[in-house]
């Protein structure tokens, strides 16, 4: 169990060396104890986390995790691990629906569970159920002080079209938020409120962290906000483009940069593959939007937009973990 809690902690550094580092602990682990359930999900965790975080562009990661959660069915059949692996991987191939019911059993059955509530929350963020997202993260933060948590609770008001407070934190630093992905939605405020100089400021900060296809993606958007295509395009490698070209929301940062660019063709194509990997969050924002409130009547993106609705209509329909759904009717 010590081991999974230094490997958690690497796999949160949202970076290659935390990845490497959560591996290592591990297969230690695995060693001492190889058919210990624990273990099992640790490393199906870590096998998915290194494609939603960033940092591989290694698909064939996804089915390992699901091997392990077969394995784990096996020696456990009633696990919620199984639930929890195999509805993160879901999500990862852009079935947003099988990951949320997925998600919703397992929580139902571990409602007490640090990583897998936090996880939950931020999906739930990114299928537009709000209430239910700040619910479950205000739960977590609160029992477990968790970074990522009291990051999504930081942000809340981007996803409902507010990304005014969003930058009015911004001087008091990523606190003990994992740095990438507090950049990156830094970013996305500061495109979503027009404020391109914001842009650039965080840039700045990213260029201080470790290397990494998320921080090169932050250099890109710094420099798509400064209307520079060459040094943008500088820091979207082909090596870099592999890694992102798996997550909905990367791909749609990535089409974020290209629209302040006006580069159609890009718009398209990295608009279209996050759509296609599910991606709905962009449905109560987009009206407002200052990037793509120029891009509703554009006759190719418009109807990826409207594929984004759909998206976010199918997802609201999907039934909250039992337990979720009466916090949210309580108010809390």
């Amino acid at each position: 169990y010590v081991e999974y809690l230094r490997a958690r902690e690497g796999l949160n550094a949202f970076t290659v060396s935390g990845l490497d580092l959560a591996l290592q602990h591990l297969e230690q682990s695995a060693l001492l104890e190889p058919d210990y359930v624990f273990v099992l999900r640790g490393m199906g965790r870590a096998c998915w986390a290194a494609i939603n975080h960033g940092v591989s562009d290694d698909v064939s990661r996804l089915d390992e995790a699901l091997e392990y959660a077969d394995t784990i069915a096996r020696l456990s059949p009633d696990s919620p691990y199984v639930h929890e692996i195999r509805g993160l991987v879901a999500v990862a191939r852009g079935d947003l629906e099988t990951g949320l019911r997925n998600l919703s059993v397992a929580h139902e059955a571990m409602p007490a569970d640090e990583d897998l509530g936090t996880w939950y929350a931020i999906l739930l963020f990114f299928v537009t159920r709000l209430d239910a997202a700040v619910a479950v993260a205000r739960e977590v933060a609160r029992n477990d002080e968790n970074g990522i948590a009291m990051l999504l609770l930081s942000v809340a008001d981007l996803f409902r079209g507010r990304p005014q407070s969003v930058l009015a934190a911004f001087d008091s630093g990523p606190q003990n938020y994992p740095q990438a992905p507090w950049c990156v939605f830094q970013i996305m405020a500061g495109f979503a409120a027009g404020d391109h100089a914001h842009v650039q400021r965080v840039a700045e900060i990213a260029r201080g962290q470790a290397a990494g296809p998320l921080i090169a993606m932050c250099q890109f958007l710094g420099e798509a906000a400064k209307d520079d295509p060459a040094a943008a395009m500088a820091y979207l490698t082909p090596e870099v483009e592999a890694v992102l070209w798996n997550d909905f929301q990367y791909t749609e940062c990535v089409a974020e940069g290209f629209a302040v660019l006006g580069d159609v063709p890009n718009v398209v194509r990295w608009l279209g593959r996050s759509v296609d990997l599910g991606m709905s969050y962009l449905t109560p924002l987009v009206e407002s939007h200052a990037v793509w409130q120029h891009w509703l009547e554009h006759p190719e993106v418009a109807p990826l937009l409207a594929r984004c609705r759909r998206h976010a209509e199918r997802y609201a329909t999907i039934p909250l973990a039992p337990r979720v759904a009466a916090l949210v009717s309580r108010g809390e």
